[in-house]
């Protein structure tokens, strides 16, 4: 008797499994692909519908060669791979890396993280128009940040975890925002310093006429952090603004 009820919830799940399966297929080939193409034909992004892999009964699907903003200089984003992955059963939605770099930028201000390792979480509110209640999550693990002029290291992380979660209390009508973060210890090298002055004059427009004095700044900032932290790199556990 017990062997034919796991057989029976063991058929039920299965089918359930496989329902849900063709209709995550089908939410993704009717509705989402032909918004993605929306986003390409505006120029927000870049990703060849060849290179992308539904597999329906992983609830996943596989990206290559994605690249956001690809028009912007400063705010171009480049990944060899991503996976998107869907839980029918909580029905969060997780973005993660899977490939072998990721890059921002490009020409001199370009950096890019080898072999990187994130996972980025929104909850089902967060897709809706209510968003009552929404939470949202960053995760990372032991990763560098690198310049791809000479491939020095700019930040090493650690490790770190990031969250976001908005709740509305309809009673008083107050919505209350909870941001929570830990980190295992983010470094900054004297180059990051460099690069992000560079960064902020690309920002502003900085013209010839203060180059001279933003030279001397930039030179400032980093000598300063050198020679205020022994080993060439500064623990963001100690910095407070």
């Amino acid at each position: 008797m017990k062997k034919k009820i796991w057989l029976v919830i063991i058929f039920a799940i299965g089918i359930t499994w496989f329902v849900l399966a063709n209709k995550f297929e089908d939410a993704i080939r009717t509705t989402y692909l032909p918004l993605l193409q929306e986003q390409q034909e505006k120029g927000l992004v870049t990703l060849d519908p060849n290179n992308i892999k539904i597999h329906k009964y992983r609830f996943t699907i596989v990206g290559k060669d994605f690249t956001a903003f690809p028009e912007s200089d400063l705010f171009k984003t480049k990944l060899d791979k991503i996976s998107v992955f869907y839980n029918p059963i909580t029905r969060n939605i997780s973005f993660c890396s899977s490939g072998e770099k990721l890059s921002f930028g490009s020409n001199e201000l370009e950096v890019s993280i080898v072999n990187p390792s994130f996972s980025f979480t929104i909850n089902k509110s967060f897709l809706k128009e209510n968003k009552n209640n929404f939470h949202i999550s960053l995760n990372s693990k032991a990763q560098e940040l690198l310049s791809s002029t000479n491939n020095a290291v700019l930040v090493s992380d650690n490790g770190s975890s990031y969250g976001i979660t908005g709740n509305l209390d309809e009673k008083t009508n107050q919505y209350s925002l909870k941001l929570t973060t830990n980190t295992k210890g983010i470094n900054l090298t004297r180059d990051y310093f460099k690069w992000s002055n560079q960064l902020a004059n690309k920002l502003f427009e900085v013209t010839p006429e203060d180059q001279k004095m933003t030279d001397f700044v930039n030179d400032f900032s980093a000598d300063y952090y050198y020679i205020m932290t022994p080993g060439n790199s500064v623990d963001s556990d100690k910095l407070y603004y």
